[in-house]
């Protein structure tokens, strides 16, 4: 049981949250590594952020929307499959994806050779449950391993998940198998406890 399903509203500081019990265990010396990717909103637009033991290197995923109604290179970019529409409004970068699944794949093989690692993804929601895009292939690839999680006490992945897409997640992904997963809420790294 070392899935772990953070799960909570939009904007309600998962990310946030996530950042700050990173910084708390590494501070108390805990001999874990931490990898995988954080996507916070700055600046109203949304970042992938890997995780890198203390080291963070980001890249810009969302396209501006005011971009994409006045600007024609960007248009181009989704006729050609460079940028791609989520939903109403939202426009994403192809190469960033690509960028962040490579970087997750890498982390996914780290846990392999690693005695105590937590493989953060943030965040799992419609583009991938529903559309089948984005960081889907990550998620299936963890599942698809799954004792490679499951069978150490020490080698865990946490995936974010918005609160109205959690039962659609385990469906689709723990093939309805709620028990194989430990579902936490904010309030759960509020301190250290969850890493032994």
């Amino acid at each position: 049981k070392m899935i772990y399903l953070l799960v909570g509203e939009k904007q309600e500081g998962k990310t946030t949250s996530l950042r700050k019990w990173i910084v708390a265990c590494e501070g108390e010396g805990k001999e874990i590594v931490f990898r995988g990717l954080l996507s916070p909103d700055e600046n109203g637009l949304r970042h992938f952020v890997k995780i890198n033991g203390g080291n963070e290197n980001d890249r810009v995923v969302e396209v501006a929307e005011k971009d994409v109604e006045t600007n024609l290179e960007v248009q181009k970019q989704v006729e050609s499959g460079e940028v791609f529409k989520v939903g109403k409004c939202f426009y994403f970068k192809q190469n960033v994806f690509d960028w962040a699944v490579e970087g997750l794949h890498r982390n996914i093989k780290e846990a392999e050779s690693t005695d105590k690692i937590w493989i953060i993804i943030d965040e799992i929601g419609p583009l991938e449950i529903k559309q089948g895009k984005g960081l889907e292939s990550i998620v299936n690839d963890i599942y698809t391993n799954l004792p490679l999680f499951t069978q150490s006490k020490h080698k865990n992945v946490l995936f974010v998940v918005r609160k109205a897409m959690i039962d659609d997640f385990i469906q689709k992904y723990a093939k309805g198998n709620k028990e194989s997963q430990i579902i936490i809420t904010r309030d759960s790294l509020n301190n250290t406890s969850l890493i032994s």
